[in-house]
């Protein structure tokens, strides 16, 4: 996108790549939502909300284990991340008007709880 020019020219963008991700994200492209996060995460290790935003991406992925880790990392670094009420938004978002449940739902919530 002619957009990401500019940001992707200049290094130590950490907030740039997290937007670039954001957009790739809600215009439904994840393998490049997943790159800009992977990076902005790489650069800025401690900022919980791109770690939770690298988990939403490999959760779109199906990458399951991935997204759990990530969300785990971002609830380590800020305790007042909730992941698993995130996911359970994405979930019916997504599953809107399928008629089904989510595969696998309940194993994944169970998985997401953090103990105290």
């Amino acid at each position: 996108m002619i957009f990401e020019m500019p940001i992707l020219r200049s290094s130590g963008n950490a907030d740039a790549l997290n937007l670039l991700g954001l957009l790739h994200s809600q215009t439904g492209h994840l393998k490049a939502a997943l790159r800009h996060f992977a990076e902005a995460v790489r650069q800025a290790p401690r900022q919980a909300g791109f770690v939770n935003n690298l988990g939403n991406v490999y959760k779109g992925l199906g990458r399951l284990g991935k997204a759990i880790e990530s969300y785990r990392w971002a609830v380590a670094l800020d305790a007042d991340l909730d992941p698993e009420a995130s996911t359970r938004r994405a979930y019916r978002r997504g599953f809107q008007g399928v008629g089904q449940a989510p595969p696998g739902q309940a194993k994944l919530a169970s998985r997401l709880s953090v103990a105290p």
